[in-house]
C-alpha cells in the first residue's frame, strides 16, 4: 500500500490573521507538486475565499509554508473521515497556478 502523508499549510494574510489547510496525499504526489512549484518563478495569487487572495513571489514561497508528516493508514483513515481528503481551499493547497506549462506540456 502507498505510504500516505498529511501536508499542512500554515499562511499569513496581510498580518491580519493566519490562514491554514491540509491535504492527505502520497509522497510522490507531493514531490511531485513541490518541485513543480520550486521551478515556478512568477508571481500569483491563491484564493482563499471570501474574494481575499494570498500572493507569492514564486512558488518556493508557497512550498515554504508546508510540512509534510507521515501517517499510517489507520491514521489517513481517520482524518478523512473528520475533515476529509482536503481542508483549507475549495480547490485543494496544493495549488499549481494558472498558465503553468510544464516540460512535458511543450
Amino acid at each position: 500500500m502507498t505510504q500516505k502523508i498529511l501536508v499542512k499549510w500554515n499562511g499569513d494574510w496581510a498580518d491580519e490573521m493566519d490562514i491554514q489547510g491540509m491535504a492527505i496525499t502520497t509522497q510522490v504526489a507531493y514531490d511531485k507538486w513541490a518541485s513543480i512549484m520550486q521551478d515556478y518563478y512568477k508571481e500569483f495569487e491563491f484564493s482563499i475565499g471570501t474574494n481575499e487572495e494570498m500572493y507569492y513571489c514564486r512558488g518556493s514561497d508557497l512550498v515554504d509554508e508546508m510540512t509534510v508528516t507521515h501517517i499510517t493508514e489507520i491514521e489517513a483513515l481517520t482524518i478523512e473521515k473528520l475533515f476529509g481528503t482536503s481542508f483549507g481551499r475549495s480547490e485543494g493547497i496544493l495549488y499549481i497556478p494558472r498558465g503553468y506549462i510544464s516540460v512535458d506540456d511543450e
